[in-house]
């Protein structure tokens, strides 16, 4: 990883933006939301600057199968989805304030109290309805001064698993365009007042 001289570093994936978000900022509680299998937590959790900065990372997603309108991965067997858990759980070894939660975001979100979060980084289910159900579930969660952002920051329509997306116009329509910052990799931030 290339470093600038402020000791960010110089965003290359969209992983790399919340490592520098955490780091600027000293966040000690982070949840992710839509994990998948777990290449943005390991790459956070790897890194030597905001590991030790990290107390509770949260990893949230129900590894079932999605809707149809997400192409080829509505045709993944329960089997596939439950490969993906365990392959996340393997990383929880190495990383002691790593916290698997599956379940729904929605229902994960109950879990919590308001502001308990210093972050939380939403990248789950990209259709407009779901974006907005994790923005209004999981804003209230985040401390005053802290952050909610999320990936995918575009709007796509079509066939497949990746041409279905909705964020940009669910994340505008809930939080208002001139409150969102973009960053590199389709990443969006809104900090919480």
């Amino acid at each position: 990883m290339n470093y600038s001289e402020d000791g960010l570093i110089k965003c290359e994936k969209h992983g790399d933006v919340l490592i520098n978000i955490i780091f600027a900022n000293r966040f000690h509680r982070v949840a992710e939301i839509g994990v998948y299998h777990g290449e943005t937590t390991k790459r956070i959790l790897n890194n030597l600057t905001v590991n030790p900065l990290i107390k509770e990372y949260y990893c949230i997603d129900p590894w079932c199968i999605v809707p149809k309108e997400y192409g080829s991965w509505s045709a993944w067997p329960q089997k596939t989805w439950d490969e993906k858990y365990y392959k996340t759980c393997k990383v929880m070894t190495y990383f002691p304030a790593m916290k698997i939660i599956r379940m729904t975001s929605t229902s994960a979100s109950l879990l919590f109290s308001r502001g308990f979060f210093d972050m939380v980084y939403i990248d789950g289910n990209h259709l407009y309805k779901a974006v907005v159900e994790d923005i209004e579930s999981w804003l209230p969660l985040v401390r005053k001064g802290g952050i909610l952002a999320g990936h995918d920051y575009l709007y796509r329509s079509g066939k497949g698993r990746r041409s279905k997306c909705e964020v940009l116009p669910a994340v505008d329509d809930t939080l208002g365009k001139t409150n969102i910052q973009a960053e590199r990799d389709s990443v969006w931030v809104y900090q919480n007042e």
